[in-house]
């Protein structure tokens, strides 16, 4: 996995159809969706979400 792009290095838009994505992957894991704050600093904090993290509700 390569290291994202901080999120202040992107459009809104472009966070937020990440976010969106992020979640429905979630959803497809039966895991309840995550907020924009926990994403963001989850996703800056290293390479991007790991499976643990993808499992934090």
């Amino acid at each position: 996995m390569h290291k994202l792009a901080p999120a202040r290095s992107l459009s809104m838009n472009e966070l937020l159809r990440e976010l969106d994505q992020f979640n429905a992957k979630r959803r497809q894991m039966g895991l309840a969706p995550v907020s924009y704050g926990r994403y963001v600093a989850f996703r800056d904090a290293s390479e991007g979400p790991t499976n643990e993290e993808m499992s934090l509700g």
